[in-house]
């Protein structure tokens, strides 16, 4: 660094560095459709497209901890974001106990919409399902109802997104039903070039016949016997 002069405008005589780096690229545009949301959730919404993670984390434990953003704000964010902010605006919604019965059925009427146009080129739907996900399979058992239909429609339509299905997959396996076990037993039986897939769905099975009742009506169902299981009752 002794080539450039000390009288060099690029030197930085505050931090301690030769070189100060500036990120010159404009700040991206808001868009006029959140204008129903509250100030400090557009400017969250700016700052968690931040692209370095670590930024991002720390803005997303802001917007949790911001009293100035309502519950409202969030359930009204998440229905419009894109899926990179929607996945930290369903954390925080979680994390604040704040979902409502009517932001979870909004919530699934867009999911189940990006599902019908995902790509395998368009990972929107895949992100904010995967994360979905996770976040529906600590909810009580009555709530996890609702995101059922979703999950065995994803599921059964593997082939077109496998990621997604691995999500749907694990879910079903925490909040399924016998009738579960014999459609992951039909994808078990299809799937033969996705390791992970396969791998994710025998964990999903095992988990759902560890209920007792749910191994007997597989067991039944499988014997084409439907009465078996009462003649045997523990």
């Amino acid at each position: 660094h002794y080539e450039v002069p000390l009288t060099h405008p690029g030197r930085d005589r505050e931090s301690g560095r030769i070189w100060r780096i500036s990120y010159l690229k404009a700040e991206p545009a808001l868009s006029d459709t959140a204008s129903e949301e509250s100030d400090t959730v557009i400017k969250a919404q700016a700052s968690l497209a931040n692209f370095n993670p670590a930024r991002r984390r720390i803005e997303t434990e802001n917007l949790i901890a911001d009293s100035e953003i309502g519950d409202d704000d969030l359930r009204r964010a998440i229905l419009s974001a894109q899926a990179p902010q929607a996945v930290i605006y369903l954390e925080a919604l979680q994390r604040r106990e704040a979902f409502d019965e009517a932001t979870i059925r909004r919530l699934l009427m867009r999911l189940d919409l990006l599902h019908k146009q995902s790509t395998d080129s368009d990972y929107s739907f895949t992100r904010l399902w995967s994360h979905f996900c996770v976040v529906a399979a600590e909810w009580p058992a009555d709530r996890q109802t609702a995101v059922l239909p979703l999950a065995r429609r994803v599921l059964h339509t593997w082939s077109n997104d496998p990621r997604s299905a691995r999500a749907a997959a694990e879910f079903l396996g925490k909040a399924g039903s016998s009738d579960d076990v014999n459609q992951m037993l039909e994808v078990l039986a299809e799937v033969s070039d996705d390791p992970t897939l396969r791998q994710v769905v025998r964990i999903a099975v095992r988990n759902l016949l560890r209920s007792e009742a749910t191994f007997r009506l597989v067991v039944d169902r499988q014997l084409g016997r439907g009465d078996c299981g009462r003649s045997t009752a523990s």
